[in-house]
């Protein structure tokens, strides 16, 4: 059995072009050969992806080539092309150089129409899928998978994610706000007048201790960091089925280092929907870096000590406890009954 693949691209005025994608050949079906193989998958979506970004590319420099001004066909000073990668493949892209119109000034004699079209060489959704992957694995482990599945460019390495994820995260701190001590405005009649809002707002913040990497000749450091993470948890929204599961975001970040910890927190809020008369709960371990920082963000939250803190706590000094030794009963309290101050607890 033969399988033959074409695309066939339909331009605006209704000019039809045909392109080979792929010839899939079988002979007696099997369990292996049913359908189409990882590798032959790989082969289709990237010669689709070279073809559909060609068709793209090629509208735009014909669309592009008159002067916006005169309408006059600008002069083709060079003809090259440039690498444009994507989730399907490295697609190699026309980039021509053009004269620029001589009816208007221009500073610059020469131009790249394609800057305009692709500013970045790199597609919108392979960043997206690096950055996805390498926040829940290690980049190494994300670029393993993306060569494992997709038919992406061969050149594409661990040091390409970390870079990639390293320009996104740099991307979403522009565009943060300015840092606040207080998140809290308006007046209570203002609150009142608010609509009702979605269902509780439960978030858990904790913090630890980490050692930096080792130096440049590989003995440890004695440096350290607090890391304080946390995730905030929406029990349900008014709006969705009553089988959409609770809303749930994570955060992380370096007190030391982080220069706008509140604004953080206060944006992951405000992407979850929260209202200043929403039911918010703080549950931390009581420490002070961790404790103040959902302070004064939302007027009618609830700030709680975790239990876990508590009974840990607790655990110390019943290990304690057991460790001295029997006396005669003198009056007052028995530093051994950790039981009850649990249950007073």
């Amino acid at each position: 059995m033969h399988f033959r693949i074409q695309l066939i691209t339909v331009s605006d005025d209704g000019t039809e072009y045909r392109a080979e994608i792929a010839d899939v050949v079988r002979a007696k079906p099997t369990l292996e050969t049913v359908g189409l193989t990882l590798d032959e998958s790989k082969h289709v979506l990237q010669q689709l992806q070279q073809t559909i970004v060609d068709q793209q590319v090629a509208a735009y420099l014909d669309q592009e080539r008159a002067c916006p001004h005169c309408g006059k066909q600008r002069h083709l000073k060079q003809t090259s092309t440039a690498p444009f990668r994507t989730l399907f493949g490295l697609v190699s892209v026309p980039n021509p150089r053009w004269q620029q119109c001589d009816c208007q000034p221009n500073p610059a004699k020469t131009f790249r129409p394609l800057a305009a079209l692709l500013p970045e060489r790199n597609s919108p959704e392979l960043c997206y899928l690096e950055t996805k992957w390498a926040a829940l694995a290690a980049y190494g482990v994300t670029s393993k998978l993306l060569h494992e599945v997709l038919p992406i460019d061969r050149k594409h390495s661990t040091a390409t994610v970390r870079n990639h994820t390293l320009t996104a995260a740099r991307r979403k701190e522009q565009a943060l706000g300015a840092e606040q001590p207080m998140f809290v405005d308006g007046c209570q009649a203002e609150r009142d007048r608010l609509p009702i809002p979605d269902g509780p707002l439960s978030v858990g913040i904790d913090g630890g201790i980490v050692r930096a990497r080792r130096g440049t000749t590989g003995a440890k450091t004695a440096n350290l960091f607090e890391v304080i993470a946390g995730k905030s948890i929406l029990s349900f929204r008014r709006d969705d089925p009553e089988d959409v599961p609770p809303s749930s975001k994570c955060f992380a970040l370096v007190q030391s280092v982080d220069t706008k910890p509140k604004r953080r927190l206060f944006d992951l809020l405000q992407s979850q929907g929260v209202q200043a008369n929403q039911q918010v709960t703080f549950f931390s371990d009581g420490g002070d870096n961790v404790r103040k920082l959902p302070e004064y963000l939302n007027p009618g939250a609830d700030h709680i000590l975790d239990w876990f803190h508590c009974t840990m706590r607790i655990t110390v000094l019943q290990q304690c406890a057991r460790g001295l030794k029997p006396t005669v009963s003198a009056p007052g309290p028995d530093v051994t009954d950790e039981e009850s101050l649990e249950h007073r607890l």
